[in-house]
Protein backbone atom coordinates (compact mmCIF):
# COMPACT_ATOMS: atom_id res chain seq x y z
CA UNK A 1 0.00 0.00 0.00
CA UNK A 2 1.11 3.61 -0.01
CA UNK A 3 -0.26 6.52 2.00
CA UNK A 4 -0.04 10.09 1.69
CA UNK A 5 -1.12 12.13 4.81
CA UNK A 6 -0.82 15.44 6.97
CA UNK A 7 -3.07 16.80 9.63
CA UNK A 8 -6.01 17.79 7.41
CA UNK A 9 -5.60 15.17 4.54
CA UNK A 10 -5.14 11.47 4.30
CA UNK A 11 -4.97 9.54 0.71
CA UNK A 12 -4.61 5.44 0.86
CA UNK A 13 -4.31 3.07 -1.74
CA UNK A 14 -4.11 -0.78 -0.99
CA UNK A 15 -5.07 -2.51 1.70
CA UNK A 16 -6.75 -1.65 5.32
CA UNK A 17 -9.55 -2.24 7.84
CA UNK A 18 -11.30 0.85 7.55
CA UNK A 19 -14.13 1.40 10.84
CA UNK A 20 -16.84 3.82 10.55
CA UNK A 21 -19.21 2.57 13.17
CA UNK A 22 -20.76 -0.56 15.17
CA UNK A 23 -23.48 -0.76 12.94
CA UNK A 24 -21.78 0.41 9.41
CA UNK A 25 -18.47 -0.37 8.41
CA UNK A 26 -16.50 -2.10 10.75
CA UNK A 27 -13.37 -3.55 10.73
CA UNK A 28 -13.48 -5.64 7.47
CA UNK A 29 -10.73 -6.08 5.18
CA UNK A 30 -10.15 -3.79 1.93
CA UNK A 31 -8.21 -3.95 -1.10
CA UNK A 32 -8.94 -0.51 -2.56
CA UNK A 33 -8.68 3.36 -1.71
CA UNK A 34 -9.43 5.98 0.40
CA UNK A 35 -9.42 10.07 0.75
CA UNK A 36 -10.51 11.66 3.81
CA UNK A 37 -10.76 15.38 4.23
CA UNK A 38 -10.57 17.24 8.19
CA UNK A 39 -11.16 20.91 8.62
CA UNK A 40 -9.82 21.68 12.74
CA UNK A 41 -8.18 19.82 15.32
CA UNK A 42 -10.46 16.97 17.10
CA UNK A 43 -9.72 18.95 20.71
CA UNK A 44 -12.07 22.23 18.82
CA UNK A 45 -14.55 22.39 16.43
CA UNK A 46 -13.57 20.07 14.18
CA UNK A 47 -15.09 17.63 10.99
CA UNK A 48 -14.36 15.39 8.72
CA UNK A 49 -15.46 13.72 5.06
CA UNK A 50 -14.37 10.34 4.24
CA UNK A 51 -14.74 7.93 0.74
CA UNK A 52 -13.71 4.30 0.57
CA UNK A 53 -14.21 2.20 -2.32
CA UNK A 54 -12.76 -1.22 -3.23
CA UNK A 55 -12.66 -4.77 -3.08
CA UNK A 56 -13.37 -7.00 0.23
CA UNK A 57 -12.18 -10.04 -1.14
CA UNK A 58 -15.26 -12.06 1.09
CA UNK A 59 -17.02 -15.54 -0.92
CA UNK A 60 -20.29 -15.42 -0.52
CA UNK A 61 -22.19 -18.89 0.42
CA UNK A 62 -24.35 -20.05 -2.26
CA UNK A 63 -27.53 -21.81 -1.37
CA UNK A 64 -26.62 -25.23 -3.17
CA UNK A 65 -24.22 -27.03 -0.77
CA UNK A 66 -23.00 -29.08 -3.46
CA UNK A 67 -21.92 -26.14 -5.63
CA UNK A 68 -21.35 -22.65 -3.42
CA UNK A 69 -21.46 -19.03 -4.90
CA UNK A 70 -18.30 -17.52 -5.45
CA UNK A 71 -18.34 -13.59 -5.74
CA UNK A 72 -16.33 -10.25 -5.68
CA UNK A 73 -17.92 -7.60 -3.37
CA UNK A 74 -17.41 -4.70 -3.75
CA UNK A 75 -17.76 -2.32 -1.44
CA UNK A 76 -18.41 1.89 -1.43
CA UNK A 77 -18.73 3.82 1.68
CA UNK A 78 -18.76 7.65 2.76
CA UNK A 79 -18.65 8.83 6.25
CA UNK A 80 -19.18 12.38 7.48
CA UNK A 81 -18.42 13.80 11.10
CA UNK A 82 -18.89 17.29 12.98
CA UNK A 83 -17.77 17.80 16.70
CA UNK A 84 -19.04 21.28 17.40
CA UNK A 85 -17.57 20.94 20.67
CA UNK A 86 -14.55 18.24 22.06
CA UNK A 87 -15.99 14.94 22.20
CA UNK A 88 -19.86 16.34 20.90
CA UNK A 89 -21.37 15.63 17.80
CA UNK A 90 -22.56 14.14 14.88
CA UNK A 91 -21.75 11.62 12.30
CA UNK A 92 -23.57 10.06 8.92
CA UNK A 93 -22.41 6.78 8.04
CA UNK A 94 -23.23 5.00 4.55
CA UNK A 95 -21.91 1.87 2.94
CA UNK A 96 -23.11 -1.30 0.15
CA UNK A 97 -21.38 -3.80 -0.67
CA UNK A 98 -22.53 -5.40 -4.05
CA UNK A 99 -21.47 -8.77 -5.76
CA UNK A 100 -19.89 -9.03 -9.00
CA UNK A 101 -22.48 -11.04 -11.20
CA UNK A 102 -20.09 -11.82 -13.71
CA UNK A 103 -17.84 -13.44 -11.40
CA UNK A 104 -20.12 -16.21 -10.88
CA UNK A 105 -17.94 -19.62 -10.80
CA UNK A 106 -20.97 -22.29 -10.87
CA UNK A 107 -24.45 -23.06 -12.11
CA UNK A 108 -25.50 -24.26 -8.14
CA UNK A 109 -28.80 -21.40 -8.28
CA UNK A 110 -26.47 -18.79 -6.09
CA UNK A 111 -27.74 -15.10 -6.87
CA UNK A 112 -25.57 -11.98 -6.27
CA UNK A 113 -26.46 -9.91 -3.21
CA UNK A 114 -27.16 -6.46 -2.23
CA UNK A 115 -25.97 -4.70 0.85
CA UNK A 116 -26.83 -0.74 2.11
CA UNK A 117 -26.65 0.22 4.80
CA UNK A 118 -27.19 3.63 6.34
CA UNK A 119 -26.52 5.24 10.26
CA UNK A 120 -26.51 8.41 12.53
CA UNK A 121 -24.81 8.54 15.32
CA UNK A 122 -24.89 11.41 18.05
CA UNK A 123 -22.69 11.78 21.46
CA UNK A 124 -22.79 14.19 24.34
CA UNK A 125 -20.08 15.03 26.01
CA UNK A 126 -20.29 16.86 29.54
CA UNK A 127 -16.81 18.02 31.39
CA UNK A 128 -17.57 18.15 34.75
CA UNK A 129 -13.84 18.92 35.82
CA UNK A 130 -10.61 18.13 34.59
CA UNK A 131 -10.36 14.23 34.26
CA UNK A 132 -13.90 14.27 34.71
CA UNK A 133 -17.11 13.98 32.64
CA UNK A 134 -20.09 11.90 31.12
CA UNK A 135 -20.98 10.96 27.31
CA UNK A 136 -24.18 10.39 26.22
CA UNK A 137 -23.80 8.62 22.57
CA UNK A 138 -26.35 6.61 20.59
CA UNK A 139 -26.54 4.95 16.52
CA UNK A 140 -29.19 4.30 14.69
CA UNK A 141 -29.80 3.12 11.52
CA UNK A 142 -31.54 0.59 8.92
CA UNK A 143 -30.05 -1.60 5.71
CA UNK A 144 -31.56 -2.79 2.57
CA UNK A 145 -30.74 -6.36 2.02
CA UNK A 146 -31.59 -7.61 -1.75
CA UNK A 147 -30.08 -11.49 -3.22
CA UNK A 148 -31.85 -10.92 -6.46
CA UNK A 149 -34.16 -8.74 -8.76
CA UNK A 150 -37.34 -9.70 -7.52
CA UNK A 151 -38.91 -7.64 -5.07
CA UNK A 152 -39.87 -10.68 -3.09
CA UNK A 153 -36.27 -10.96 -1.80
CA UNK A 154 -36.16 -7.53 -0.49
CA UNK A 155 -35.15 -7.61 3.30
CA UNK A 156 -35.61 -4.09 5.27
CA UNK A 157 -34.33 -3.85 8.88
CA UNK A 158 -33.28 -1.57 11.61
CA UNK A 159 -30.91 -1.38 14.80
CA UNK A 160 -30.13 1.27 17.37
CA UNK A 161 -27.50 1.19 20.52
CA UNK A 162 -27.58 3.82 23.22
CA UNK A 163 -25.33 4.21 26.45
CA UNK A 164 -23.58 6.33 28.96
CA UNK A 165 -19.54 6.37 29.87
CA UNK A 166 -18.39 8.13 32.99
CA UNK A 167 -14.67 8.96 32.73
CA UNK A 168 -12.60 9.62 35.60
CA UNK A 169 -8.93 9.90 36.61
CA UNK A 170 -7.64 9.58 33.31
CA UNK A 171 -7.64 6.28 32.31
CA UNK A 172 -10.68 5.11 34.69
CA UNK A 173 -13.79 4.62 32.95
CA UNK A 174 -17.22 2.99 33.18
CA UNK A 175 -19.93 2.30 30.07
CA UNK A 176 -23.38 1.01 30.03
CA UNK A 177 -25.35 0.41 26.53
CA UNK A 178 -28.17 -1.09 25.32
CA UNK A 179 -28.27 -2.52 21.57
CA UNK A 180 -30.93 -4.28 19.44
CA UNK A 181 -30.02 -5.22 16.17
CA UNK A 182 -33.35 -6.00 15.05
CA UNK A 183 -34.60 -9.67 13.07
CA UNK A 184 -33.86 -8.58 9.43
CA UNK A 185 -30.91 -6.29 10.27
CA UNK A 186 -27.95 -7.30 7.85
CA UNK A 187 -24.84 -5.73 7.50
CA UNK A 188 -22.22 -7.22 5.36
CA UNK A 189 -19.78 -4.15 5.61
CA UNK A 190 -19.33 -5.80 9.38
CA UNK A 191 -18.37 -9.29 10.05
CA UNK A 192 -18.46 -9.20 13.93
CA UNK A 193 -22.02 -8.44 13.82
CA UNK A 194 -24.10 -10.72 15.99
CA UNK A 195 -27.82 -10.06 14.31
CA UNK A 196 -30.95 -10.57 15.64
CA UNK A 197 -30.51 -9.56 19.29
CA UNK A 198 -30.58 -7.05 21.93
CA UNK A 199 -29.37 -7.11 25.34
CA UNK A 200 -27.38 -5.11 27.62
CA UNK A 201 -23.30 -4.77 27.49
CA UNK A 202 -21.21 -2.70 29.77
CA UNK A 203 -17.46 -2.76 30.58
CA UNK A 204 -15.27 -0.59 33.45
CA UNK A 205 -11.66 -0.12 33.51
CA UNK A 206 -10.50 1.41 36.87
CA UNK A 207 -6.56 2.07 38.25
CA UNK A 208 -6.24 2.21 42.08
CA UNK A 209 -2.82 2.90 44.26
CA UNK A 210 -1.23 5.68 41.21
CA UNK A 211 -2.01 3.19 38.46
CA UNK A 212 -0.11 0.16 40.10
CA UNK A 213 -3.47 -1.96 40.54
CA UNK A 214 -5.95 -2.14 37.42
CA UNK A 215 -9.18 -3.78 37.77
CA UNK A 216 -11.26 -4.74 34.21
CA UNK A 217 -14.79 -5.94 34.28
CA UNK A 218 -16.87 -6.97 30.93
CA UNK A 219 -20.05 -8.37 30.69
CA UNK A 220 -23.87 -8.72 28.78
CA UNK A 221 -26.51 -10.16 28.72
CA UNK A 222 -29.11 -10.45 25.87
CA UNK A 223 -31.49 -12.89 23.88
CA UNK A 224 -31.52 -13.57 20.36
CA UNK A 225 -34.06 -15.38 18.13
CA UNK A 226 -36.27 -12.39 18.33
CA UNK A 227 -37.69 -12.89 14.70
CA UNK A 228 -39.13 -16.20 15.87
CA UNK A 229 -38.30 -19.48 17.18
CA UNK A 230 -35.81 -21.43 15.06
CA UNK A 231 -35.70 -25.27 14.45
CA UNK A 232 -33.04 -27.45 15.16
CA UNK A 233 -31.77 -30.72 14.40
CA UNK A 234 -29.95 -33.16 16.42
CA UNK A 235 -29.37 -37.32 16.86
CA UNK A 236 -29.72 -38.03 20.47
CA UNK A 237 -27.48 -40.97 21.63
CA UNK A 238 -29.90 -44.10 20.86
CA UNK A 239 -29.10 -42.16 16.83
CA UNK A 240 -32.94 -41.14 16.64
CA UNK A 241 -32.87 -37.76 14.90
CA UNK A 242 -35.06 -35.35 16.68
CA UNK A 243 -36.49 -31.47 15.36
CA UNK A 244 -37.79 -28.82 18.22
CA UNK A 245 -38.20 -25.61 18.27
CA UNK A 246 -35.97 -24.05 20.61
CA UNK A 247 -37.32 -20.76 21.32
CA UNK A 248 -35.15 -17.95 22.87
CA UNK A 249 -31.79 -18.50 23.52
CA UNK A 250 -30.43 -16.36 26.30
CA UNK A 251 -26.84 -15.54 27.02
CA UNK A 252 -24.96 -14.37 29.84
CA UNK A 253 -21.14 -13.24 30.01
CA UNK A 254 -19.09 -12.04 32.55
CA UNK A 255 -15.20 -11.65 32.90
CA UNK A 256 -13.14 -9.81 35.19
CA UNK A 257 -9.17 -9.21 35.19
CA UNK A 258 -6.47 -7.84 38.00
CA UNK A 259 -3.57 -6.43 36.82
CA UNK A 260 -0.89 -5.08 39.05
CA UNK A 261 2.79 -4.17 39.56
CA UNK A 262 5.08 -4.83 42.29
CA UNK A 263 7.86 -4.03 42.04
CA UNK A 264 9.89 -2.79 38.76
CA UNK A 265 11.24 -6.39 38.60
CA UNK A 266 7.99 -8.04 38.65
CA UNK A 267 6.15 -5.25 36.72
CA UNK A 268 3.26 -7.85 35.20
CA UNK A 269 1.19 -9.90 38.05
CA UNK A 270 -2.72 -10.74 35.89
CA UNK A 271 -5.41 -13.19 36.97
CA UNK A 272 -8.77 -13.05 34.60
CA UNK A 273 -11.80 -14.94 34.64
CA UNK A 274 -14.54 -15.66 32.43
CA UNK A 275 -17.96 -17.57 32.40
CA UNK A 276 -20.38 -17.66 29.43
CA UNK A 277 -23.44 -19.57 29.89
CA UNK A 278 -26.12 -19.99 27.10
CA UNK A 279 -29.71 -21.29 27.58
CA UNK A 280 -32.56 -21.41 25.59
CA UNK A 281 -36.45 -21.57 26.89
CA UNK A 282 -37.42 -25.49 25.58
CA UNK A 283 -39.38 -27.01 27.86
CA UNK A 284 -38.72 -29.32 30.16
CA UNK A 285 -35.35 -29.82 29.07
CA UNK A 286 -33.24 -27.02 26.65
CA UNK A 287 -31.96 -28.16 23.37
CA UNK A 288 -29.06 -25.16 23.84
CA UNK A 289 -27.90 -25.11 27.52
CA UNK A 290 -24.28 -24.99 28.35
CA UNK A 291 -21.51 -23.26 29.91
CA UNK A 292 -17.82 -22.18 29.27
CA UNK A 293 -15.58 -20.88 31.56
CA UNK A 294 -11.57 -19.37 31.08
CA UNK A 295 -9.03 -18.45 33.67
CA UNK A 296 -6.03 -16.46 33.15
CA UNK A 297 -3.03 -15.73 34.81
CA UNK A 298 0.52 -14.59 33.94
CA UNK A 299 3.86 -13.19 35.58
CA UNK A 300 5.97 -10.95 34.09
CA UNK A 301 9.75 -10.27 35.25
CA UNK A 302 12.32 -7.57 34.50
CA UNK A 303 16.06 -8.05 35.31
CA UNK A 304 18.58 -5.71 34.82
CA UNK A 305 21.87 -7.33 34.32
CA UNK A 306 24.78 -4.42 34.12
CA UNK A 307 24.12 -3.02 31.16
CA UNK A 308 21.84 -5.83 29.68
CA UNK A 309 18.72 -7.08 30.54
CA UNK A 310 16.73 -10.23 30.89
CA UNK A 311 13.10 -10.57 30.54
CA UNK A 312 10.35 -13.40 31.27
CA UNK A 313 7.30 -14.39 31.01
CA UNK A 314 4.83 -17.10 32.29
CA UNK A 315 1.17 -17.59 31.44
CA UNK A 316 -1.28 -20.58 32.48
CA UNK A 317 -4.72 -20.47 30.81
CA UNK A 318 -7.53 -22.93 31.56
CA UNK A 319 -10.96 -23.96 29.75
CA UNK A 320 -13.66 -25.36 30.79
CA UNK A 321 -17.04 -26.45 28.01
CA UNK A 322 -19.73 -28.70 29.28
CA UNK A 323 -22.97 -28.69 27.48
CA UNK A 324 -25.59 -29.95 29.99
CA UNK A 325 -28.75 -30.43 27.47
CA UNK A 326 -30.14 -34.16 28.73
CA UNK A 327 -29.99 -34.99 24.73
CA UNK A 328 -25.99 -34.72 24.67
CA UNK A 329 -25.10 -36.59 27.97
CA UNK A 330 -23.18 -33.37 29.23
CA UNK A 331 -20.63 -33.78 26.71
CA UNK A 332 -17.15 -32.05 28.11
CA UNK A 333 -14.10 -30.75 26.40
CA UNK A 334 -11.35 -29.08 28.48
CA UNK A 335 -8.12 -27.26 27.57
CA UNK A 336 -5.22 -26.69 29.68
CA UNK A 337 -2.23 -24.10 28.37
CA UNK A 338 0.95 -23.85 29.82
CA UNK A 339 3.55 -21.11 28.26
CA UNK A 340 7.00 -19.72 29.20
CA UNK A 341 9.20 -17.36 27.28
CA UNK A 342 12.55 -15.65 28.22
CA UNK A 343 14.62 -13.34 26.76
CA UNK A 344 18.27 -11.96 27.17
CA UNK A 345 19.19 -8.29 25.01
CA UNK A 346 22.79 -8.17 25.33
CA UNK A 347 23.46 -4.75 25.11
CA UNK A 348 22.24 -2.84 22.08
CA UNK A 349 23.39 -5.44 19.35
CA UNK A 350 22.03 -8.79 20.48
CA UNK A 351 19.01 -10.05 21.52
CA UNK A 352 18.13 -13.91 22.07
CA UNK A 353 14.73 -15.50 23.19
CA UNK A 354 13.34 -19.17 23.11
CA UNK A 355 9.66 -20.82 24.52
CA UNK A 356 8.21 -23.42 25.66
CA UNK A 357 4.36 -24.33 25.64
CA UNK A 358 1.90 -27.22 26.52
CA UNK A 359 -1.77 -27.64 25.62
CA UNK A 360 -3.49 -30.69 26.89
CA UNK A 361 -6.98 -31.12 25.49
CA UNK A 362 -9.83 -33.31 26.85
CA UNK A 363 -12.42 -34.31 24.48
CA UNK A 364 -14.94 -36.51 26.95
CA UNK A 365 -17.59 -38.95 24.26
CA UNK A 366 -20.65 -38.27 25.13
CA UNK A 367 -22.67 -40.30 22.31
CA UNK A 368 -24.03 -37.26 20.93
CA UNK A 369 -23.83 -36.67 17.07
CA UNK A 370 -24.77 -33.48 15.60
CA UNK A 371 -26.47 -33.13 12.68
CA UNK A 372 -25.77 -30.78 9.56
CA UNK A 373 -29.22 -30.29 7.78
CA UNK A 374 -30.71 -33.93 7.46
CA UNK A 375 -27.68 -35.84 7.37
CA UNK A 376 -26.46 -37.19 11.12
CA UNK A 377 -22.73 -36.55 11.48
CA UNK A 378 -21.20 -39.28 13.97
CA UNK A 379 -18.45 -38.37 15.85
CA UNK A 380 -15.40 -40.97 15.25
CA UNK A 381 -14.32 -41.07 18.64
CA UNK A 382 -15.33 -43.73 20.72
CA UNK A 383 -13.81 -43.00 23.94
CA UNK A 384 -12.22 -39.77 26.18
CA UNK A 385 -9.74 -38.69 23.64
CA UNK A 386 -6.92 -36.30 24.69
CA UNK A 387 -4.85 -34.33 22.54
CA UNK A 388 -1.63 -32.60 23.88
CA UNK A 389 0.44 -30.33 22.10
CA UNK A 390 4.07 -28.70 22.82
CA UNK A 391 5.51 -25.43 21.22
CA UNK A 392 9.15 -24.90 21.11
CA UNK A 393 10.87 -21.93 19.48
CA UNK A 394 13.89 -20.30 19.29
CA UNK A 395 15.02 -16.42 17.93
CA UNK A 396 17.88 -14.78 17.59
CA UNK A 397 18.71 -11.21 16.46
CA UNK A 398 21.34 -9.16 15.76
CA UNK A 399 21.32 -5.12 14.53
CA UNK A 400 24.72 -5.10 12.64
CA UNK A 401 24.69 -1.73 11.97
CA UNK A 402 22.91 0.24 14.65
CA UNK A 403 20.08 2.50 12.82
CA UNK A 404 20.58 0.62 9.37
CA UNK A 405 20.33 -3.21 9.13
CA UNK A 406 18.85 -6.04 11.63
CA UNK A 407 19.27 -9.80 10.83
CA UNK A 408 16.76 -12.47 12.70
CA UNK A 409 16.57 -16.00 12.47
CA UNK A 410 14.28 -18.04 13.82
CA UNK A 411 13.28 -21.60 14.69
CA UNK A 412 9.41 -22.89 15.57
CA UNK A 413 8.40 -26.68 16.52
CA UNK A 414 4.92 -27.93 17.47
CA UNK A 415 4.05 -31.33 17.76
CA UNK A 416 0.74 -33.09 18.68
CA UNK A 417 -0.81 -36.19 19.61
CA UNK A 418 -3.74 -38.24 21.42
CA UNK A 419 -4.41 -40.94 23.02
CA UNK A 420 -6.50 -42.98 20.41
CA UNK A 421 -3.98 -42.88 17.26
CA UNK A 422 -5.93 -40.07 15.56
CA UNK A 423 -3.95 -37.25 15.86
CA UNK A 424 0.02 -37.65 15.66
CA UNK A 425 1.71 -34.56 13.80
CA UNK A 426 4.50 -32.70 13.79
CA UNK A 427 5.41 -28.71 12.28
CA UNK A 428 8.57 -27.51 11.83
CA UNK A 429 9.42 -23.86 10.75
CA UNK A 430 13.00 -22.13 10.11
CA UNK A 431 12.84 -18.59 9.07
CA UNK A 432 15.68 -15.93 8.43
CA UNK A 433 14.79 -11.80 7.96
CA UNK A 434 16.30 -8.93 7.65
CA UNK A 435 15.33 -5.27 7.75
CA UNK A 436 17.20 -2.41 6.19
CA UNK A 437 16.14 1.16 7.57
CA UNK A 438 16.53 4.10 5.52
CA UNK A 439 15.40 6.82 7.87
CA UNK A 440 12.91 5.79 10.83
CA UNK A 441 10.11 5.68 8.33
CA UNK A 442 11.24 3.90 5.77
CA UNK A 443 12.78 0.83 5.58
CA UNK A 444 13.10 -2.64 3.30
CA UNK A 445 12.71 -6.34 4.38
CA UNK A 446 13.14 -9.31 3.38
CA UNK A 447 12.07 -12.75 5.00
CA UNK A 448 12.52 -16.57 3.75
CA UNK A 449 11.05 -18.91 5.32
CA UNK A 450 10.16 -22.92 4.93
CA UNK A 451 7.81 -25.00 6.95
CA UNK A 452 8.20 -28.73 7.09
CA UNK A 453 4.86 -30.15 8.18
CA UNK A 454 4.54 -34.15 9.24
CA UNK A 455 1.00 -36.09 9.75
CA UNK A 456 2.61 -39.70 10.39
CA UNK A 457 -1.09 -40.88 9.95
CA UNK A 458 -1.57 -39.57 6.80
CA UNK A 459 0.83 -37.40 4.51
CA UNK A 460 3.99 -34.93 4.74
CA UNK A 461 3.71 -31.56 3.09
CA UNK A 462 6.82 -28.64 3.42
CA UNK A 463 6.96 -25.18 1.24
CA UNK A 464 9.47 -22.16 1.29
CA UNK A 465 7.79 -18.33 1.02
CA UNK A 466 9.53 -15.07 0.00
CA UNK A 467 8.40 -12.01 1.50
CA UNK A 468 9.80 -8.73 1.00
CA UNK A 469 8.02 -5.65 2.09
CA UNK A 470 8.67 -2.20 0.86
CA UNK A 471 7.30 0.71 3.74
CA UNK A 472 8.38 4.19 2.51
CA UNK A 473 6.33 7.33 4.37
CA UNK A 474 6.01 10.96 3.07
CA UNK A 475 5.74 13.95 5.79
CA UNK A 476 3.74 16.90 4.37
Amino acid sequence: GIKHFNDNFNATLGDMYPVFSQYSLNNLFIRGGSLSLASGKPETAYSKFQVIGGLTQLPVEGRDVSAPGTYEQWLWGTRWLYNFLPGTGLALNYCTVNDQAGSLKNSGGSLPLHNWVATSEAQIKIPWQEKLATTLFGEGGFSYYDESSNLLSLSLGSAYRGGMRWDWGGRSYAQLEYKNTGANYVSSANPWLIGDWQGLAGDSQMYFLDGTLALVLNGNVWHDNLGGQKNAKFVDAAGVTLSANTGTTNTTFLSGMLNTKITNYVPTVFVGYSFNRQQDDTSPNPLIDNRTGVLNAGLGVQVPMGGNQGLANVTLSQTQFSDLAVQRLSADMQSTSFFTSLMFLLGSSWSFSGGYGLTSNLMKNSGFSPSVGSLPVTLAVTADQTVNYTLLNLHANWKALPGKLDLGAGWENLAGKDNLNMVENRLTTVSVQGTWYLTASQNLGLKISNADFQDQLAATNSYTEFITSLHYGINF
